[in-house]
């Protein structure tokens, strides 16, 4: 009797592990490039492929190297559920703001969507992106003011030779 309800309870166990409810994530591009200051937008679309309605409660994303606060728009235009075989469309999944003076770099990253039923947090989509950071160029730009003389003189220089010769005649 005792084996039966182990046998059972595995049983049980084991076909709710395997009716997980999934979420394809598609980025429209995965890896992003930037610069310190600006801001990295990933779109995708979100597909449920089970037969079942799938909940969407909330998302998880981790990027190495930046701080939280630099993540915005988390799970602000995700759809509250998907039906079966639904795709939710081109949206924005959520933006990454490269702090100023972040070194060059490549960062990995995760975005994972948490849901199932109408409370569950089970993670039912994950998927793979990164940010590359572009370091800023150390070229400084000509100075204005050293611009706008050189753009004088050599306007002065073009109507100075330029200009037609008067022959003066003293007489």
């Amino acid at each position: 009797m005792k084996n039966c309800l182990v046998l059972c309870l595995s049983v049980a166990i084991g076909c709710a592990m395997a009716r997980a409810d999934v979420v394809d994530i598609a980025f429209d591009h995965s890896s992003q490039t930037g610069s310190p200051g600006d801001t990295v937008k990933f779109f995708g679309t979100l597909t449920n492929t089970s037969s079942d309605t799938v909940f969407l409660n909330s998302d998880s994303l981790n990027l190495s190297g930046f701080p939280l606060s630099s993540i915005t728009d988390l799970f602000a235009n995700a759809p509250l559920s998907l039906a079966g075989g639904a795709n939710s469309g081109d949206i924005e999944l959520f933006d990454a703001v490269i702090p100023n003076a972040f070194p060059s770099s490549s960062n990995p990253g995760n975005y994972a969507l948490l849901g199932g039923g109408m409370s569950d947090l089970n993670i039912v989509g994950a998927v793979d992106f990164t940010v590359h950071v572009e370091g800023i160029s150390s070229v400084p730009e000509p100075s204005f003011s050293r611009l706008l003389t050189f753009g004088l003189a050599l306007l002065a220089a073009v109507r100075w030779v330029a200009a037609p010769k008067i022959a003066i005649n003293r007489s």
